[in-house]
């Protein structure tokens, strides 16, 4: 017979602690747990209203927008302190109650300061867009941001987890933020300046919120950090036709055939147009024709404005017109007038029927606004 072998000893299971007794919640808690998620989307509604109380005060006066320069501060210093006590993207760290206190509670102060910021944005970009042009597509964009600083779940949860879109965020923000309030302080600039300036502040801080400070102490890491700028102002102006220029905005353009002076205040006490037409017959368009425009310019006069004459259709043509500046006794307002040139119309082709338009474009070639008419047979 052969012999067996002796039995092995199986190892000792590890003792298995005894589950904690589950924690009794409360009436509140047990509310929050139910509820929680439609409360979140119950305070969106209210960051909504809240928005919309800011689009209220930017119609009270341009000299609030000088109090953006201060929340740009305050955000830039709570985005900073964020990523660096929770982390970013994967390794984001809101797991302990204390970890998780610090994170909502700089979450709520951005939200809030987002808030007030992009509505307050909002009608300084919807005056100086012009709708179904390129600068109309910031302004929904913008529009978009705004929403989005409302919405807790996706703000919380996707736009500041992650470092590099969080700042992207503030970039835009801040870009726009830049454009409104630095001719406040900065008077009587051409907005292409203000623009340029904007760009340049707005690429600074996103570099210092992912470069350490002390990498400036090295001439290489300078050269590149300058190169970068360089390319982020050239995209700017290569496609600043899309950005509408603010705080400049057109209250009122229109064409007509003859001028007289005017003699009244309400008449500026210069040359306005006899009458104002929509239309005219094409046997019009051999004399003259001319357009008075108004814009606001709440940052101050230093823009030097034209205007554009164009005719729409398959044979149509641009026109530049010289443009005289005409006196008002409206404070922060240009009036700009020009002429058709008959003679180069002519030039051009004896159809002169169709949709004329007149563009009110700044020194850069940037939309201010625009005014129309139809020529008829």
């Amino acid at each position: 017979m052969s012999e067996q072998a002796p039995p092995t000893s199986q190892p000792k299971p590890p003792p298995v602690s005894p589950e904690p007794a589950p924690t009794k919640k409360g009436p509140i808690g047990r509310f929050l747990e139910k509820h929680g998620r439609k409360l979140w989307w119950l305070h969106s509604f209210w960051a909504l209203v809240w928005g919309m109380l800011f689009m209220v005060l930017a119609g009270k006066g341009y000299s609030y927008s000088r109090f953006l320069l201060i929340s740009v501060c305050i955000v830039w210093v709570v985005i900073v302190l964020l990523f660096r006590f929770v982390g970013s993207g994967e390794d984001r760290r809101v797991d302990t109650k204390g970890q998780k206190v610090r994170f909502y509670a700089m979450t709520y102060v951005l939200k809030n300061l987002y808030q007030g910021m992009l509505f307050f944005l909002l009608p300084y970009y919807w005056q100086s867009s012009t709708v179904g042009t390129p600068n109309f597509y910031f302004v929904v964009f913008l529009a978009s941001c705004a929403l989005v600083s409302t919405l807790d779940i996706v703000f919380d949860n996707y736009l500041m987890k992650w470092k590099t879109i969080a700042s992207g965020f503030y970039v835009f923000t801040l870009f726009a933020c830049l454009n409104v309030a630095l001719p406040s302080i900065l008077p009587d600039i051409a907005s292409i300046w203000t623009l340029l300036l904007a760009g340049v502040l707005s690429m600074a801080a996103f570099l210092l919120m992912h470069f350490p400070a002390r990498l400036l102490r090295e001439k290489v890491y300078i050269s590149w950090l300058v190169a970068i700028i360089l390319v982020w102002l050239t995209s700017i102006y290569m496609v600043r036709k899309w950005i509408p220029p603010v705080p400049m905005y057109l209250t009122h353009a229109a064409v007509g055939p003859a001028l007289v002076t005017g003699e009244t205040v309400e008449e500026e006490k210069g040359m306005v147009l006899e009458m104002e037409v929509k239309a005219l017959h094409r046997t019009v368009m051999d004399r003259d024709l001319f357009a008075i425009t108004e814009v606001v310019a709440p940052g101050g006069l230093g823009e030097k404005l034209r205007h554009r004459w164009r005719q729409l259709g398959p044979n149509g043509a641009t026109y530049g017109a010289g443009t005289v500046v005409l006196p008002t006794e409206k404070r922060g307002v240009v009036r700009v007038q020009s002429k058709l040139p008959i003679a180069k119309v002519k030039e051009h082709g004896e159809d002169t029927t169709g949709r004329w338009i007149v563009d009110v474009l700044t020194g850069d070639g940037r939309l201010v606004g625009r005014t129309g008419f139809r020529v008829t047979n």
